[in-house]
């Protein structure tokens, strides 16, 4: 009876030892199509997908947690290092994950982090996670208040173009404004093949809304019309001058900004 006994309590204590199926057993042992992730449904033929999966969930079983940001994310992960300080006194490293736009066969990319992002999100109350990192991230621009942000941050959806009808408009009411009182010179040739012209502005929006460095770049495909380029150039600078501009804003924070602007020339403008 002690030896029935014995026997059924290694039994136990090995079940209760036996690692749970990984997907890629799962995978074997299932004729199923696709297997449910925390990151939707994996092909079972998208082996390599699974293979990541399986290599995450042994990081998160011995509890060595590291939330990724995607390089394509705001700013290239410039918040990095206050990230990791908040989420430090929950276990968790951080980590600035470089993507690539090279081909990845027909699988799924990013496996490994998409199911260590999730697992780490799903730890916490909806919205934990990226209320932290929207912290984070505006303790770094406080921090780096004079500096100049350019084009390839993400800005608010708010108006710097004071005269704007809405948020969405603003940057065809900028264009409408300017040909309102704009006059093509005498002599202009508008005979184009594939367009008129066009002059590309850009400047930096400065946080009490003045603005300073204004580059101008104007072409005509009528290489005779490149002596009016002075002329349309001064005739932008003046415009973009008189303007009170409304200062760009990121996670609600008035910065420093790069503003590029573009204007079509052809004769229904004129």
């Amino acid at each position: 009876m002690n030896k029935i006994i014995l026997i059924l309590s290694i039994l136990i204590l090995v079940s209760c030892k036996r690692k749970p199926e990984t997907y890629i057993e799962k995978y074997k042992n299932s004729k199923l199509d696709s297997l449910k992730t925390i990151i939707g449904k994996i092909s079972t033929k998208d082996t390599s997908c699974l293979r990541q999966i399986d290599l995450a969930q042994e990081k998160v079983d011995k509890d060595s947690l590291t939330y990724y940001l995607y390089m394509s994310q705001l700013s290239y992960g410039r918040h990095l290092e206050e990230f990791k300080k908040l989420l430090k006194p929950y276990g968790i490293d951080c980590e600035v994950f470089l993507t690539s736009c090279l081909g990845h066969g027909k699988g799924r990319r990013y496996c490994y982090v998409d199911f260590m992002n999730e697992t780490i999100k799903n730890k916490f109350k909806k919205g934990f996670i990226d209320s932290l990192e929207a912290k984070a991230d505006r303790t770094y621009l406080n921090k780096n208040i004079n500096k100049v942000y350019y084009s390839m941050d993400e800005y608010d959806e708010t108006l710097f173009y004071p005269n704007a009808k809405s948020i969405e408009t603003q940057r065809d009411d900028i264009k409408k404004d300017f040909f309102s009182n704009f006059k093509y010179p005498k002599g202009f040739d508008f005979n184009h093949k594939k367009y008129v012209g066009r002059s590309s502005v850009e400047f930096i929006l400065y946080r009490n809304g003045k603005i300073k460095n204004i580059i101008i770049d104007t072409e005509f495909e009528q290489k005779n019309n490149n002596k009016f380029i002075p002329y349309f150039d001064n005739e932008i600078r003046k415009f973009v001058t008189k303007i009170k501009w409304l200062p760009r804003k990121q996670r609600g924070i008035k910065l420093n900004a790069g503003l590029g602007l573009w204007f079509p020339y052809n004769k229904g403008n004129s």
